[in-house]
């Protein structure tokens, strides 16, 4: 098999790639990390150009950690969201969990937060 490698940052990138290389595969580093949907059909077609009815569809799988305020991976799912934006909410997350780290060894340590 032939894996091509290469600045695939969107779903279109992997379909041109494909077409382009004729490889058996793709291989993904920084678009899956800013893009892990990266790799999903956008609504009608998959990557070998057959229609996808709603019916088999991916069922969207909405991932909510513990003690952070409610997230959904399903907009990123149901076709993506703009990059900037996906950053800007990636970083958000990391400080959400950064705060509730801080809150963890306030409380361990005997404080408290009643005053916030």
């Amino acid at each position: 098999p032939i894996i091509a490698n290469g600045n695939v940052i969107t779903y279109h990138d992997v379909k041109n790639n494909l077409k382009l290389t004729n490889a058996d595969g793709i291989m993904s580093a920084e678009g899956i990390l800013d893009n892990p949907a990266l790799y999903l059909p956008h609504l009608g077609e998959n990557l070998h150009g057959n229609k996808v009815e709603p019916k088999n569809a991916i069922k969207v799988m909405v991932y909510k950690p513990p003690n952070i305020p409610e997230r959904s991976s399903a907009k990123i799912a149901c076709g993506g969201i703009p990059r900037d934006q996906f950053k800007k909410k990636r970083k958000f997350e990391k400080k959400l969990r950064d705060i509730q780290k801080i809150e963890e060894k306030v409380r361990d340590n005997g404080g408290s937060l009643d005053c916030l």
